[in-house]
Formats: C-alpha cells, structure tokens, sequence
C-alpha cells in the first residue's frame, strides 16, 4: 500500500516527475525531467513509466557526465615538462645515495675482514711466547712474518713484538709483551706506521712522535713467571 501511495506521489503534478500518455508521435509514453536548466524528456514505447526520484535524478545528471567524459577523452590529463624533470632529478639523487651506501658498506667489510686476519695472527704468535720459558721471552721481540699465522701471503704484511721486562708498577715476574701488525688491505690501503714493512720504526713513520710502531692491529699481555 505504500509503495502504491509513493509511486501515485511521484505521479502527481509538480512532483518533477510526471507520466503522460497518448504522445504526438506514435502515443509513447514520457517522463519530463528538468535538469542544468534544460528539460529531457525520456521516451518509454509502451506504458506509462514510473520512477523514484532519486532515479529520475540520475538520469538528468547522465547528460552532464557524458559531456564530461567527452572533454576528458578530448583533452588527456598529463604531467607536466617540469613536474617530469623534478621526479627524475628526486630519482637521480634517491639512486645516487643507495649506490654510495652499498659501495661503503663493502669497502668496511673487507677492512673488517682484514683487520681480523691481522688480529688472529697476533694472537697466534701470542700464544707462541706464553708457551716459551720465561726467561727466553725476551729473545722473541723484533719483526715477524704475519703470513706464517694465517695472513694472506698476496698482500704486503708485518709484525712486530716488543718485550719490556722491567716496568714499574709491576714485580719482576711478570713480563710485558706488545704485538703490532702493518699490512696492506685489499683496496691497497696501509694500516699501520710501518709502511714499507720491515719491522722497524723508520724515519717519517712516527705519526704520534711517542717513538714506536702503532697500528689498529694491536695486542697486549702480561706473561707471568
């Protein structure tokens, strides 16, 4: 009963939507609607056409989006020669700084590896002079081959161990021993002050004037009697 109340409404004069019969030409049936200011008459071929509002309210808008998809298709939205060479430059900039990183982060893992190789080596002969008697571990201070403990024999290298038996601050029966690696990374970089790699402070290597050989590479230990 109330859809037949709703529909009778939707018929009635001045409701913007309104049925006639017996059209001029050939009595087909219209629907008057009054949209943008214009009035489209929607044609039925049979019987009297009843719509919701809403309904009738779509079908005036659909005139209007056609001509909207009509001036779109006529001219296509795009971007612009500046917004186009801005992206590129972000993109360039955003690229640059990735590839700067992945370069860097492979120079520091061959220098970490590196530095392991000397470190493992100097620790190696470490445990070569805890095992000598301890009168004899002043006889093993000077240069040494860091190839003979594990260190690639394809690049340049050397060791050196200083023995001090008499410091203060400590009693006769301990011994210090102080181990130091030069080498050449893989990327031809010297670490260490011993840059021509003969195991002996020379003139110019003393960066920090306190007259031995220094290094990343560096181990220390008390060798007790």
């Amino acid at each position: 009963m109330e859809r037949k109340d709703f529909f009778d409404r939707a018929d009635s004069p001045g409701s913007g939507l309104e049925g006639r019969g017996g059209d001029e030409r050939g009595g087909a049936a219209a629907v008057s609607c009054v949209g943008a200011g214009r009035e489209k008459r929607l044609s039925s071929p049979e019987k009297k056409l009843r719509v919701p509002g809403s309904v009738s309210s779509f079908l005036c808008f659909l005139p209007m989006s056609r001509k909207k998809t009509e001036a779109s298709r006529r001219y296509p939205a795009g971007f612009t020669l500046i917004e186009v060479v801005l992206a590129l430059a972000i993109l360039a900039v955003t690229l640059s700084g990735l590839l700067l990183t992945y370069v860097s982060m492979f120079v520091l893992t061959d220098m970490q590896r590196d530095h392991a190789l000397a470190s493992n080596s100097l620790l190696a002969r470490l445990e070569e002079i805890r095992a000598m008697d301890f009168d004899s571990i002043p006889a093993a201070a000077g240069p040494f081959n860091l190839t003979d403990y594990g260190f690639p024999a394809n690049r340049s290298s050397r060791g050196r161990v200083e023995v001090t038996t008499s410091f203060s601050g400590y009693p006769a029966t301990l011994t210090k021993v102080r181990l130091v690696a030069s080498y050449a990374t893989r990327l031809n970089r010297t670490v260490g002050e011993d840059r021509n790699f003969n195991g002996a402070l020379d003139v110019g290597e003393d960066v920090n004037n306190n007259s031995r050989l220094d290094s990343s590479a560096e181990v220390v230990s008390l060798v007790a009697k």
